[in-house]
């Protein structure tokens, strides 16, 4: 009777440790790739996991230290993230009307900063994010991208592109959305039914409230001739080591 009970007391004990414990799952995702979309197919998959962004270095660190670990490095590419990042710090947020600028979004600023942000039209604030001008969140995109490659050198991070998660619907291939879920479960070494994967596809694009446009190139509709000349001079190294074009003059 004895060791009945005490096994009892042993499985609520783990149990109970198995549901506090951290998940050892964290996605890590450059600012505006699409982090809700990422974390919405986990959810729906039924992953436990942790939502980080890159810039978030404490829990990046941890990751990085320990091979038991598994993270999800999520990127897109770079002029859209500069496009939608713009969107994102432009109040009203988003497409149901969003949120003005809060205290958050202000403490990055100094006043005149701040002045020079709320004046500026969409246009100049989209030169600012590609010049890396301000202070982040409002620009330093390229660290981004340096942090992604310093996770991928470890074996327990998998790389996810916007553009292969997107599916159809964001202007990608259902096809390719189904093979990087199933090359993302083969990593996390985990076996999820055919009908559970169909339906997190289904359910996927559009799921969050920070949902704007979710396609893919919609940078073409909002850079200029000014913006794709000091894109070159700031961030081409970037597009071009993440294979987003394949020549210097991609315009």
């Amino acid at each position: 009777m004895r060791k009945i009970k005490y096994a009892i007391i042993f499985f609520l004990i783990f149990g109970l440790q198995l549901c506090y414990a951290k998940p050892s799952i964290s996605t890590f995702s450059i600012r505006k790739s699409g982090t809700h979309m990422l974390t919405r197919l986990l959810e729906l998959l039924e992953i436990p996991h942790r939502l980080n962004h890159l810039l978030y270095l404490d829990e990046f660190n941890e990751f990085l230290a320990n091979p038991n670990l598994k993270g999800i490095v999520l990127i897109r590419d770079p002029r859209d993230v500069c496009v939608s990042s713009v969107f994102w710090h432009s109040p009203p947020r988003g497409i149901q009307g969003g949120l003005p600028l809060n205290e958050k979004d202000m403490q990055h600023l100094d006043p005149d900063q701040l002045n020079i942000w709320n004046e500026s039209s969409f246009e100049k604030r989209l030169s600012i994010m590609i010049g890396h001008n301000f202070p982040l969140p409002y620009s330093q995109v390229n660290l981004e991208y340096e942090l992604a490659k310093k996770a991928l050198k470890n074996n327990n991070f998998f790389l996810i592109r916007f553009e292969d998660l997107v599916g159809e619907r964001g202007g990608g291939s259902d096809e390719k959305q189904y093979s990087t879920i199933k090359k993302l479960l083969l990593f996390l070494k985990m076996d999820i039914p055919e009908e559970k994967i169909k339906f997190a596809m289904n359910q996927l694009y559009g799921s969050s409230l920070s949902f704007r446009k979710g396609i893919i190139g919609d940078w073409k509709n909002y850079f200029t001739s000014e913006h794709i000349a000091l894109f070159k001079k700031k961030m081409n190294h970037t597009l071009l080591e993440w294979n987003y074009e394949d020549k210097w003059d991609w315009d």
